[in-house]
């Protein structure tokens, strides 16, 4: 891999996340492909290094040569609401309800014309989108779900969609209807948090996965068997070195999150900026509802070229194992 990211004179930032993460998803959606559709050849995870370092070579070319620009994935936080209160939540949702911030804030549902402007700037201003992510909070508590889904499936940049829930929320006959019509593009992710005794009672995943059985919806089941604990959005006092170490170490700076119209390099940047937590300069996130479209290319390749967020000067590192959706007390 150096020596592509010499010949090509890339920075680390940019090689890494760009090149690297679509040749990443590459591998990902190929071997989505086979193991929930039996489309395609079997990718052995075995082997991922060699297929990535092969895919990367295309990548690079594709970039440099042929002039694509291909967004590796983006989410869609579909709504601040949750059926959950975990006390470590990467999105935040709890703080909308906490009155230690001096205020409590409204929620924020996504709807059906927003999403689809949204997403249809950024499909016209890229040459295709790997993966598209669609979660929450708990996206089936959004009224507009059925709409979204189908706008993203009709998408035809986007590759795969990922709708994602916590198996809390038992989907309504509609949402069933119009996954079950995209069901080569569209799965449904099932959070598994039955690691956590206090919420065996909650968890519907016999129901939701019979109704996914008979509509033939694929449905990976993700055992969530720990998390990291996250400490308080606060300054942390980095220098910018440690800043920058700070983001080029963080697993979640590839979880692009959308809401409220704003691109941000991840959730807790996202809703942390939402909340006012901290600030962040203008560079820092993409705008859709301001920008000027025929521009927002450039802007979405700049965003990618950043080595440091401000948000990072204010996340600690996650360090701390421990079980899945703890609960916050009330």
């Amino acid at each position: 891999m150096d020596e592509l990211q010499k010949k090509y004179e890339v920075d680390d930032s940019f090689f890494h996340r760009y090149f690297v993460r679509n040749a990443e998803n590459r591998f990902v959606n190929n071997l989505k492909r086979f193991m929930l559709w039996r489309e395609g050849t079997f990718h052995n995870p075995k082997e991922k290094l060699r297929y990535v370092k092969a895919f990367l070579v295309e990548e690079l070319e594709d970039f440099y040569e042929k002039g694509r620009f291909v967004l590796p994935q983006i989410g869609f936080s579909l709504t601040t609401r949750c059926t959950l209160r975990c006390r470590d939540c990467i999105a935040l949702s709890p703080l909308f309800e906490d009155r230690r911030l001096g205020r409590t804030f409204t929620h924020i549902d996504v709807t059906a014309d927003e999403f689809r402007r949204e997403l249809t700037a950024i499909a016209d201003s890229v040459d295709g989108i790997k993966r598209l992510f669609l979660h929450g909070g708990e996206p089936f508590l959004n009224k507009d779900l059925p709409e979204i889904i189908e706008c993203s499936a009709k998408c035809e940049k986007i590759e795969l969609v990922e709708l994602i829930t916590n198996a809390t929320v038992v989907p309504q006959e509609e949402v069933l209807e119009v996954i079950a019509g995209h069901k080569d593009k569209i799965y449904l992710a099932v959070n598994n948090y039955s690691q956590n005794p206090d919420l065996r009672n909650r968890l519907r995943y016999e129901e939701i996965i019979a109704l996914l059985k008979e509509r033939g919806i694929k449905h990976p089941l993700y055992s969530e068997l720990y998390w990291y604990r996250q400490e308080p959005l606060q300054d942390q006092g980095y220098t910018p070195e440690k800043t920058r170490h700070m983001f080029a170490g963080c697993w979640c700076k590839h979880s692009l999150q959308i809401l409220d119209g704003i691109l941000a390099i991840c959730p807790r940047a996202s809703i942390g900026m939402l909340l006012g937590l901290f600030d962040a300069p203008a560079e820092d996130i993409v705008n859709l509802r301001k920008c000027d479209t025929s521009g927002l290319r450039q802007e979405l390749l700049a965003f990618y070229r950043k080595d440091v967020y401000a948000a990072c000067a204010y996340c600690a590192p996650q360090m701390d194992v421990i079980p899945p959706a703890l609960q916050a007390k009330n």
